[in-house]
């Protein structure tokens, strides 16, 4: 597998993947650690330490970070489009939603609404968090996911449980999905 220094970013026929995602998201998306190519009919894109920066309203400045984001893709859809994921690992993964007082989503892109990623074939998460936070109607809550292992067949299971104010009263959840 090719590989690259702290400050590179992912490159796929000569093309910084992370380059594309600013464009599309005006946010800054850097890759902190190291990255790496491995070449095959379904090439494993792997990053270490990735950031994506948040919107101007938001209450901190990273919206979503992981410590390693894995991705196997369909290079025919690399090339032709649109881009096709098999699958999809995250380690650690952190991601923000917010709403300012004034009811701006930090999800939202420059006005044109969320950004339209493709969603993987199959997604793996481990040690993850996802907070969401709306002042307005006096809610902040933080879940932890987690997927387990899945069958070869089916859907991976994801536990979940968090905790934290909706609507201004106490909140938790606890659950398994599919």
């Amino acid at each position: 597998p090719a590989s690259s220094s702290a400050s590179s970013v992912w490159v796929v026929l000569g093309f910084p993947v992370s380059a594309a995602l600013p464009c599309q998201s005006r946010r800054l998306v850097r890759c902190g650690g190291t990255s790496h190519v491995a070449r095959s009919p379904g090439p494993l894109l792997t990053a270490d330490y990735v950031t994506v920066g948040n919107a101007p309203l938001g209450s901190e400045p990273t919206m979503a970070n992981a410590q390693r984001v894995n991705v196997r893709l369909n290079l025919r859809s690399l090339l032709f489009g649109p881009l096709v994921l098999h699958e999809a690992s995250l380690v650690r993964p952190r991601l923000l939603l917010e709403k300012s007082a004034d009811g701006q989503e930090n999800w939202e892109i420059g006005g044109a609404g969320a950004l339209a990623l493709p969603l993987p074939g199959s997604l793996k998460i481990e040690d993850g968090v996802v907070r969401y936070r709306d002042p307005g109607a006096g809610t902040d809550v933080r879940v932890n996911i987690v997927s387990s292992a899945s069958s070869a067949s089916g859907p991976t299971p994801v536990h979940f449980s968090g905790s934290g104010r909706l609507r201004k009263s106490a909140f938790t959840i606890e659950g398994n999905a599919e």
